[in-house]
């Protein structure tokens, strides 16, 4: 089965994130957004699918990116780039914990990024965020 999540670089195995623009200090330090796009997923109960379980890789891991932000606001971006497996070859449960296992992946490759940084320094001066 191949990766379903990819990081948005297909050249390099960074994983991107920007320092958010116009954070107030009582919102959240890591804010996620989930997309899955129709020709990815076709059937809506798919996309909902793996928008619960990509949610769920985000609560289990925003304690971990908040600590590793550093008084930083991070927003990071979950986007299913490659179609699903079709049901009739893949389980459900298969493709759940594939989804599971490359949200975990990518959101450790993100804290280590941020653990990396020095407090107070933008992940855009390091090469691995995207220009704002």
């Amino acid at each position: 089965m191949s990766a379903l999540i990819q990081p948005p670089d297909p050249a390099s195995n960074t994983v991107r994130a920007r320092p958010a623009q116009g954070a107030d200090d009582l919102a959240a330090p890591v804010r996620f957004g989930i997309t899955v796009p129709r020709h990815q997923a076709r059937r809506a109960v798919a996309r909902n699918m793996v928008k619960r379980v990509l949610r769920e890789a985000a609560r289990h891991g925003a304690g971990r990116l908040a600590a590793a932000a550093a008084r930083q606001r991070v927003d990071v971006l979950f986007r299913l780039k490659a179609p699903l497996p079709d049901a009739a070859t893949t389980s459900w449960a298969q493709v759940r914990l594939q989804l599971r296992r490359e949200a975990d992946s990518l959101i450790d490759q993100l804290q280590q990024q941020l653990q990396a940084h020095a407090p107070g320094r933008g992940l855009a001066a390091h090469g691995a965020g995207v220009p704002t």
